[in-house]
């Protein structure tokens, strides 16, 4: 298992880098470079939203604040595969022990 790292330019004003970070147990973080932002959220917690050439990512974190990123859809595509293989992932460890 091993946690997956992705830099995706977010679909917004700035276009600011985000660092994204998928971990086979479950988890999801986003460091928004240069602003200072951080998101944590579990992956059951996360949802997408098509909205043409862009998508919007949203998660939940505990306590229930939610959050959102904007993302190309292609890079928003990317980041679905690498959470189901995440999923993936845990379900055969599981199965292992």
């Amino acid at each position: 298992m091993i946690t997956v790292h992705r830099n995706y330019f977010m679909h917004d004003q700035n276009h600011n880098k985000a660092h994204f970070q998928v971990n086979p147990v479950g988890h999801l973080d986003i460091d928004i470079i240069g602003r200072n932002k951080f998101y944590h959220c579990e992956l059951e917690n996360v949802f997408f939203e098509s909205q043409g050439e862009r998508t919007k990512v949203t998660g939940r974190e505990p306590g229930k604040r939610t959050w959102h990123v904007m993302l190309s859809t292609r890079d928003a595509a990317e980041l679905t595969h690498l959470i189901e293989d995440a999923h993936e992932q845990f379900e055969v460890l599981m199965k292992d022990l």
